[in-house]
């Protein structure tokens, strides 16, 4: 049951545009360390693409966490 304030804050399962959107950033983030130049800007960017897939999760979990 999905409360109508929060669409999703209650279905325990991440809807697929969340999951999507974590799985895109992490993917970023791998490729440019596999294929970035190795420099400092390459490893800058690895990391904004992690914490972006961080950060979305954590929004995601505060809101299971708003339910309880």
């Amino acid at each position: 049951m999905q409360s109508k304030e929060r669409p999703g804050a209650n279905d325990p399962v991440m809807p697929l545009a969340e999951r999507a959107l974590i799985a895109e950033n992490l993917r970023l983030a791998l490729d440019e360390i596999e294929t970035g130049a190795g420099d400092f800007a390459s490893v800058f960017n690895a990391v904004a693409f992690q914490r972006e897939a961080i950060r979305t999760a954590h929004r995601r979990l505060d809101r299971l966490r708003e339910t309880v």
